[in-house]
């Protein structure tokens, strides 16, 4: 399907790539970052029905190639995503049961609403770090989450020290000590295990040279 899916929405550039059950995805390399578009879908006997948005995942290489090792060297599953978009959603995709060629043709149009109206300009407006982070500065501490990956702190971490953001090592304190409060109290089995890398994470950036 996500081949279809591809070609029917004329996005050359990407390559159809399945991830699983309830999801498919296209994905394109560009300038050491990796966009992915991911469609997900309810199956049924013989027809499946397409989720009424369409999701966009990027992740920057540099981003990716410090925080994943710690991860890994503390256990932690791990997505590699650093920014994400989810489009507005038109429910009418999700009414349309697909079986067929033909009747994904029926939701094209919409389709390609969400993917070159929402996703794909999320993608260009978030080319560089700068841009994430001149981002990241405007929001308001609730909507993080809706922009950086989860957990958002070490990426932003790692994001400010890349960028040379002249709060990096503010940030980088302020967020260790809410994780340190945070794995002593009621949610310690979600604060914890991240908590364990972050002094680590901080000395790497703290030698790094930007």
């Amino acid at each position: 399907m996500s081949r279809e899916i591809r070609d029917l929405l004329e996005l050359e550039t990407f390559k159809a790539v399945g991830v699983g059950a309830g999801a498919v995805s296209l994905v394109r390399k560009i300038n050491k970052t990796r966009e992915e578009l991911i469609f997900s879908y309810n199956k049924f006997p013989g027809a499946y029905k397409l989720s009424p948005y369409v999701s966009g995942w990027k992740t920057f290489d540099s981003v990716n190639d410090i925080l994943k090792k710690h991860f890994k060297d503390n256990g932690i599953g791990y997505q590699d995503y650093t920014i994400h978009i989810t489009s507005r959603r038109i429910e009418e995709i999700a009414l349309t049961s697909v079986s067929e060629l033909s009747d994904l043709q029926r939701i094209k149009e919409s389709l390609k609403i969400l993917v070159e109206e929402d996703v794909l300009p999320f993608f260009f407006n978030y080319q560089t770090l700068e841009d994430v982070h001149s981002h990241l500065m405007e929001l308001e501490v609730e909507d993080i989450a809706n922009f950086i990956t989860n957990p958002p702190q070490p990426r932003i971490m790692i994001i400010k020290r890349l960028v040379n953001a002249a709060d990096w090592e503010s940030y980088c304190s302020e967020s260790i000590e809410m994780y340190k409060e945070q794995s002593e109290g009621r949610y310690k089995a979600v604060f914890e295990p991240i908590y364990r890398l972050l002094p680590d994470l901080y000395e790497e950036l703290k030698n790094m040279e930007v």
